[in-house]
């Protein structure tokens, strides 16, 4: 059986302490695969800190999908801390950035200019360690440098030293469309639906005081709905 698995979007989650609403942004994508998955991605960004919502229907799964909360804190920018609604528990992981050369292992092709819905974007393919991925970058969004950690870590929104070999060939933008092949997940494509500027409350950012510590599963991405 084949199973669906989509990398913490860190896409990033956990605040500072600040008691009053944050001005934000609420920035929304949708996910289909070949496989039959659909899924959907919803990120709370303000001031570094980031919230990622994830929802997947995945027909191979015994649960039929799941769905996952993930947070980074500005504070804490190497730790992902995973919310489990359900069972009321959180758990801590630390990943490390890579510390080699940025473009190391990348390289950028850039395919030519185009629309997707009302953004300007550039289209290029990436190459990773054998595995190609293409994306779609519009700078149609002011200050679309500061969202770029909302997509740090995630498998489908470009990963590791990416974001700076895209840089490096003129690719750098706000993500708009992702699309992928593997073995595993065959093709997956990930497409902006929505992006908003808005308040964000501290809270969303914040590990609830009733939630109890756990240790973190084996494989980050829980198996249930």
């Amino acid at each position: 059986m084949k199973h669906f698995f989509l990398r913490p979007t860190l896409l990033a989650l956990l605040a500072c302490s600040a008691l009053s609403a944050q001005t934000g942004a609420l920035i929304k994508y949708k996910l289909s695969s070949s496989m039959g998955a659909t899924g959907s991605i919803a990120i709370y960004y303000a001031d570094g800190n980031t919230r990622t919502e994830t929802a997947m229907v995945i027909p191979q799964m015994p649960n039929g999908g799941f769905t996952r909360v993930g947070i980074i804190q500005k504070s804490k920018p190497t730790t992902v801390i995973t919310l489990d609604d359900k069972a009321k528990t959180y758990s801590e992981r630390d990943f490390k950035e890579k510390t080699e050369a940025t473009d190391t292992g990348v390289t950028v092709k850039i395919l030519g200019n185009e629309k997707i819905g009302t953004y300007n974007c550039v289209h290029s393919q990436v190459t990773q360690n054998g595995h190609v991925s293409e994306f779609w970058t519009t700078k149609d969004i002011p200050e679309y440098e500061k969202y770029a950690a909302a997509h740090k870590g995630s498998r489908y929104m470009g990963r590791g030293n990416t974001s700076e070999a895209m840089k490096k060939a003129g690719a750098e933008g706000f993500l708009v469309k992702t699309f992928s092949k593997d073995a595993r997940s065959g093709e997956t494509s990930v497409e902006l639906e929505s992006f908003q500027k808005q308040d964000v409350p501290a809270d969303k950012f914040a590990v609830p005081a009733d939630y109890t510590k756990t240790e973190p599963k084996t494989s980050p991405y829980p198996g249930s709905k």
